[in-house]
């Protein structure tokens, strides 16, 4: 129930040949978080207009230094023992390691990729994780794999005899090879920059009483070197101005880094090695090489914050038993379904899909029972879902984002139309939610239970009377909308009522029909979450908002970007507007050149 104070009692509705989505009320210097931001100055704009304007002068981003996120830092150990020691032995080393539990957790309010801490417990793990990899490679049997592996990627003059007594120039193959996978660029060599990495690291081997421990030594220092632990992103050219252009090492790392979560593969340093990636055809092949999907996968989570699911509650209340008769709601469940929404949007992705699939699809990527049973289905998607093997749902019950069970769950004994809503506007659309001041006791609780209504018609009824009509006339019909599914997101026709003291009095008719020109300013009435998915999917605020996030993502920012003029998110708005498949979108926020230079901002 939201007050007068927050929304004076008051809504404003345009007139219906006014603007597809209106501004909200807020006023610039409003703290933004990712999900939920201030709608653009673009009120007066046709909903086909792009609303990032591109100038060509807009300079890139100012050189930084961030660390890597825990997903990226444990990716890069696993990518350097994998290419030595194949997958169970790498498994087995990572378990031993502890990866990546324990780790500090995340400290930013944002994005995982936007988390620049960088503490004591950071660098003392990371030291420990190092030391420990060390010794496991430099006392076990993989020792000899590993050693042969990283020398035989450029062996040069080396010719290797036992591993436990290497020669200078297989030390040196050695370091050249394993610290280009370590760091992404080749060593620095001689004294151009008074820094001889490669000498400094000769030094380890020197000290060593034998191979082994310079293995261990060479190991360590690059694990816990900066160029490892954190994107530099200090190799560059000569600069044109205050701008540089990354070195095609640099571009590499930091494409692979943004798509795969991982240091470059093989491929991509190749490529690198041979070509000018600043260049625009380098560049596009370099792009082929590198699949979104990992961060299309991190992103979906942290975006649509279905990591974040509620546990489930009231397992003995009345309503809680009926609606998961057959169904086991724990941890497993929730999982089931955070992967499900997820799987859904790479999939549109990989499979050339586009935005408006996501909000459409009737393919079921349920494979837990529970999941299925909630569903109603009777086979598991398979592994590897195509357009030809995929169970699909019935048609009119379910489709799209919106109506899989990762959006619907509540976590306790009853559906909530004003959470789902809410959900919507604020992550899905960065529309602007009144939030509740002043409020008199029990205006949060949910309305009592009553034998004649159903539950949508108790939360109308609740939030119907002012001063809490003037929002929730704005917040209310999205959820409406999604009557027909209950507490777990099952499809319900009729929903189950419930006298004052909890005791079953029969079954209701759900009613899903809204109209959503208070909601999100697109006057049409929707008769289900079916189609109501088919409205958003069209809308310019789900283009605005997908835009702003991701590219809040990829460039690790700690809030969402409140400037309309963007070159980059005017590319990758351009491309939703257009139709075009999900997966250039997600490209699109690489390809302007902007993304291969950096800004250095001189002193005072």
């Amino acid at each position: 129930m939201v007050l007068v104070d927050a929304c004076d009692g008051q809504i404003s509705l345009p007139s219906p040949t006014g603007p597809t989505e209106p501004p909200g009320p807020v006023t610039p210097g409003d703290p933004v978080t990712p999900g939920e931001l201030p709608p653009l100055p673009d009120g007066g704009l046709p909903p086909d207009i792009n609303p990032f304007a591109c100038d060509a002068a807009e300079p890139a981003s100012e050189l930084n230094a961030k660390r890597l996120a825990r997903v990226e830092y444990v990716n890069a150990v696993r990518s350097l023992l994998l290419r030595a020691l194949g997958p169970t032995d790498t498994a087995a080393l990572m378990t031993q390691l502890q990866l990546p539990g324990r780790l500090p957790a995340e400290s930013s309010s944002g994005y995982s990729t936007s988390d620049t801490n960088f503490s004591v417990l950071h660098a003392n793990e990371y030291f420990q994780i190092a030391d420990a990899l060390a010794t496991a490679l430099g006392t076990g049997t993989s020792y000899a794999r590993f050693v042969t592996t990283y020398v035989g990627y450029a062996p040069g003059t080396c010719t290797l005899g036992s591993p436990d007594t290497l020669s200078d120039a297989c030390e040196d193959a050695l370091l050249r090879n394993f610290l280009l996978r370590a760091w992404g660029r080749p060593a620095e060599e001689g004294a151009a920059n008074q820094n001889d990495e490669l000498a400094a690291f000769r030094r380890e081997f020197a000290l060593a009483p034998n191979s082994r421990a310079g293995v261990e030594a060479m190991v360590v220092r690059a694990l816990i070197s900066p160029q490892f632990l954190f994107h530099l992103q200090t190799d560059l050219r000569s600069p044109a101005g205050d701008q540089h252009v990354l070195s095609s090492h640099a571009i590499a790392r930091r494409l692979a880094y943004t798509f795969t979560q991982s240091p470059p593969s093989e491929a991509l340093l190749a490529l690198a090695a041979t070509r000018d990636l600043a260049d625009d055809a380098a560049f596009d092949e370099a792009l082929a090489l590198v699949s979104p999907s990992a961060a299309v996968s991190q992103f979906t989570g942290e975006w649509l914050h279905v990591d974040e699911l509620p546990t489930f509650s009231d397992p003995t209340h009345p309503k809680s038993i009926r609606v998961r008769q057959g169904i086991t709601a724990n941890d497993a469940l929730r999982d089931a379904m955070r992967d499900e929404a997820v799987e859904l949007v790479r999939w549109v992705s990989e499979s050339g899909g586009t935005l408006r699939d996501v909000l459409t699809s009737d393919v079921s990527f349920a494979r837990s029972p529970d999941l299925m049973h909630i569903y109603g289905q009777l086979v598991p998607a398979p592994a590897q879902v195509t357009a030809a093997n995929a169970v699909r749902f019935p048609p009119g019950q379910r489709s799209g984002l919106l109506t899989r069970a990762a959006m619907l769950m509540a976590g306790g004994h009853t559906e909530n139309p004003i959470l789902r809503s809410i959900h919507i506007r604020r992550y899905l659309l960065c529309l602007p939610t009144p939030q509740p001041v002043n409020l008199p006791a029990n205006a949060l609780a949910p309305p009592l239970p009553d034998a004649t209504l159903t539950t949508r018609e108790r939360y109308h009824q609740k939030t119907s009377v002012q001063p809490c009509q003037g929002c929730h006339a704005i917040i209310n019909p999205l959820g409406f909308a999604l009557s027909k599914y209950d507490a777990l997101g099952a499809f319900q026709d009729s929903e189950p009522a419930y006298d004052a003291n909890w005791s079953y009095a029969g079954q209701l008719p759900t009613d899903a029909t809204a109209n959503l020109r208070a909601s999100i300013n697109v006057d049409v009435d929707v008769s289900s979450g079916v189609e109501l998915g088919e409205v958003v999917a069209n809308t310019r605020a789900l283009r605005t908002c997908l835009t702003r996030n991701f590219y809040t993502y990829v460039n690790g920012l700690q809030e969402l970007p409140v400037a309309a003029a963007s070159c980059e998110m005017s590319r990758m708005y351009q491309s939703l507007s257009d139709g075009a498949p999900l997966q250039r979108f997600f490209q699109a926020s690489v390809t302007d050149p902007r993304f291969r230079r950096r800004t250095l901002r001189s002193t005072p």
